[in-house]
Order: structure tokens, then sequence, then C-alpha cells
């Protein structure tokens, strides 16, 4: 039987003293009595089967198989022991685990475990002996946890009886297998063991050889089940998920479905987004093809927003996609841009900056032609000044008249040449001199600003000016009555 501790261990069996092993052990078949659970203390017994034809000729050889019908799901490997009461029991080639010992046919290496309820199969193979009879093949069986203790363990047994000669019914070939119809050919008395479709014994039966499946037998009525596995495929037709906007490819190395947008794909569920805000997405339902129209002036960054011009200041409200362009000021692009609105000016426009120069000559009201002269009228004529002379006026810097220069008489006197002379500057000092007691070395001594000289200036002065002259003139000649 088996037994794992690590690699091979031998365990001594009391009281049978037989040896149990990993690489199989013979006597313990059941048909003398002892079974696999001499040695191991086990957690329950499990159904075990052959199954095979159940007539044979004599020499005939058929294949036969032993079943571990079912088991826990705590098994890990299992083990068996076959021995028939007559015959020739071999290796059948699909079972290089096996090997013949003592006459009986044992495990050579243990049998891993299948998933799911099945439970252990071995093909083995037998040839009926000479003599016409009924032979019995018996079987015993170990799942075995792989814990190295002997305890947890799982066995079964079985036998079979099998005819030698010729069949005469359908009972007769009764093969123990219910995954058969068996018949006995009455032209040849020999038995017929025909498999039923989609019957199983073991999970290793109902594989479809599809990765895309979860097989397991049914034992309790020996049919198979192939449960699909999810997202699981062949072929690419088996990822389609209906969406239009997908490609649905198989990836065979994994048996994998990959569901890969297609680009610029679109439906009432997905819609377009190119994640630009300066396009406007659509969907065209019918094609199923998005479709981003540029929103005229939308803007992402400062550069969307260059108008060629440098006299604006280019940014763009990334939130809003709206460009701002505020013009520099103080800025140019023509001399045009510089126009001050003053006739006066002369307005240019150079490196992009306004410069401003007046014009000679030029007016805009009268006050721009002052030229600070008393004498003259100062106008603005269609933007250019006007001067004109103002009759009589004489200009304060002028000093005094001739006449009153020289007087008509002595410099020191005080006869009419001293009076012609007071009239002529308009002033007396009460003793008939001019400019007070006369000059000395015969020169008029400059007129004060309020000495009695009548002293023209703008046309303001001019009617005080002749007041006083007149006073002046009438002094004089009340003067010289008087003498």
């Amino acid at each position: 039987m088996i037994r794992h501790i690590s690699a091979v261990v031998v365990i001594v069996c009391i009281p049978a003293l037989a040896l149990a092993n990993s690489t199989g052990i013979a006597g313990y078949s059941g048909m003398n009595q002892s079974t696999c659970s001499t040695c191991h203390k086990y957690f329950g017994n499990i159904q075990g089967l052959i199954t095979g034809p159940g007539y044979l000729t004599p020499g005939q050889k058929a294949t036969y198989t032993f079943l571990l019908y079912s088991y826990t799901g705590t098994s890990k490997i299992g083990g068996l022991d076959i021995a028939a009461s007559g015959g020739a029991l071999s290796v059948n080639p699909t079972e290089p685990s096996t090997k013949m010992l003592q006459q009986e046919l044992v495990h050579s290496t243990p049998k891993a475990a299948s998933s799911g309820m099945a439970g252990f199969k071995w093909s083995f193979d037998w040839t009926a002996p000479s003599i016409k009879g009924t032979y019995t093949l018996f079987g015993a069986g170990l799942a075995a946890n792989s814990d190295g203790k002997t305890s947890g363990d799982i066995t079964g047994v079985a036998k079979f009886l099998v005819g030698v000669g010729s069949c005469n019914n359908n009972q007769d070939c009764n093969d123990n297998n219910p995954c058969t119809t068996d018949s006995c050919n009455k032209a040849t008395n020999q038995c017929v063991n025909a498999p039923v479709a989609g019957c199983c014994l073991t999970v290793a039966d109902c594989d479809d050889k599809n990765p895309c499946t979860t097989d397991k037998c049914n034992t309790l009525n020996n049919q198979c089940t192939h449960a699909a596995v999810a997202s699981c495929c062949n072929i690419d037709a088996d990822c389609a998920d209906g969406n239009v906007c997908t490609k649905d490819t198989c990836d065979q190395s994994s048996n994998s479905c990959n569901h890969d947008l297609i680009a610029n794909c679109c439906t009432l569920t997905i819609p377009c987004d190119d994640g630009n805000k300066c396009t406007q997405d659509t969907c065209n339902t019918q094609t199923h093809v998005c479709t981003f129209l540029a929103i005229p002036s939308c803007c992402k960054a400062d550069a969307d927003c260059a108008d060629n011009s440098p006299c604006t200041q280019d940014t763009c409200n990334v939130a809003t996609g709206i460009c701002l362009n505020p013009l520099i000021s103080d800025c140019c692009l023509s001399d045009g841009d510089c126009d001050d609105k003053n006739l006066c000016t002369k307005d240019a426009c150079s490196q992009n900056k306004c410069a401003t120069s007046p014009i000679a000559g030029c007016c805009t009201a009268p006050a721009d032609c002052d030229d600070n002269n008393p004498c003259t009228t100062d106008a603005c004529v269609q933007n250019k000044c006007d001067y004109k002379a103002v009759p009589g006026c004489i200009p304060p810097d002028a000093g005094p008249t001739p006449d009153g220069a020289a007087g008509d008489g002595p410099a020191s006197g005080d006869g009419p040449a001293g009076d012609a002379a007071a009239a002529g500057d308009g002033t007396t000092n009460g003793d008939g001199a001019v400019g007070g007691d006369g000059a000395v070395g015969g020169e008029p001594t400059p007129p004060a600003e309020d000495d009695g000289c009548c002293r023209v200036t703008h046309a303001r002065d001019g009617a005080g000016g002749t007041i006083l002259l007149l006073l002046g003139l009438l002094l004089v000649g009340l003067r010289r009555r008087g003498r």
C-alpha cells in the first residue's frame, strides 16, 4: 500500500507484519482477506469497483478498470493491489505507473487525485485461463491524505466475477459497468459491452478537451456536466459582448477575452469625449462614429491666442477656453494710432511707441499766439497766428518822446521852453522845470513809472493815458496865464 513520509518510507504493519510503501505492495487485494485497512486506520470506506467484460473465451485477453469511486476531497494520492483467482494479470500500456509484483498488479508510483468527487481509476489487462469456469478478480485501493500518518486515509475494495467459456444470455455478459450496454451475441456466444455515450465513472471520462468548461461526473446518474468557465474563450466569437464599440478577441494562450475600445466609436451609452474643451463632440448613432468639430476662438494655452499684433497681450483663460487680447497702452502700429486730436502736434509711431512734437507757428486758440508785445493784437486764424499792430501804441520800453527829451527852452530855466518840455511829457514839478530841477549836463532824467509821463501800453491803458495828457496840458496853460 501507499506510504509517503518525505521520500520512500517502509512501515511494519502490526500484527500482519506486511510491508507498505510508495512503490506498491502485494498481498493486500482482499483475495487472502487482507486489504489496505490492515495497515491504515481508515477514515472511512469508499466504493471500489471493477468493470470489464463479464464473459471471455478461454485464453481471451481483455482490459478491466479498477475504480475508487468517490472520496471526500482530502485525499491526495492513491494506490492499488489487484489479484485474480486464475488466468494472468498484466500491465496495460496506458498505465505506466503500475507493475507486476508476485503475480499481482500494484502501483509503481502513487496516482495523483483528480478534481471533484470522481476518485481514482486504473486500467489493467487480464487473460482468461484455458479452462472454462468462473473466475474472480480482487481489488483493493487506498486514497491517502499524504500527511505521513496511517490515520485519516480512505480504503475501498471490489470483486468481479468473469465467466470463461461462452455466454447464453445478456445477464451472462454483465460487466458491472453502468456505462456499457451488455449483450450476448448468440451467433458467437460472446459478450458485447457497448459504451453508453455521455456516461462516466470518473471525471476523466468527462474530459471534453475544452479549457473553457469545468468537467464533472455526477456519480448518482453517471452523467457528465460541462459548466462554462466565465470569460474563457477558444475563438474570438466566444468573446462577443454585443458592444459595437469594442474589438473582441480571444487570447488563446490564456483562453481569456480582450475587449479593446474602438477609437472614435460611440453609442447612446458611450459618449464622444476627446477631453478637449475646444471641440464640440457629437455621435452619429447610425455609423457609431464620433466627430469633433473645432470651436472657433477656443484656446487651451496662451499660444492659441496669438493674433500676430505686438500691441496686444495674448492670454488664454484655460477654464473657459476664451482668448483675451487686451491692448498694450502707448503701443502703436502706424502713425494714425498716435493721433492725439491736436492739429498743432506731429504724431508719429516709431518701434511701436508714439512720439508727439509741436508744429511751429500752429495754434488752436489766440492764447497760443501771445508774443508778449502790448502793441500787437494776437489772433489765431486757421491754425496760424496773426499779429496786427495797435495804432498809436508806444511800447513801454521805447523811452521819452524826442520833444520831451530836448525841451523848447533851456534845460535849467523856467520859461516857456520849460513849459513846453513839461507839456511834452505831461508832468510838472511846480517850478516849470522839466524832470524836477532839470538834468545836469543837458541830459534828461528817464521818467519813472508814475512820474506823470504818458505811457501807452495795450488798448486797455489807452483811455487813462489820454486823460492824464489832457490834465497836464490844462495845468500848463493855467500856469502860463497866471504869469
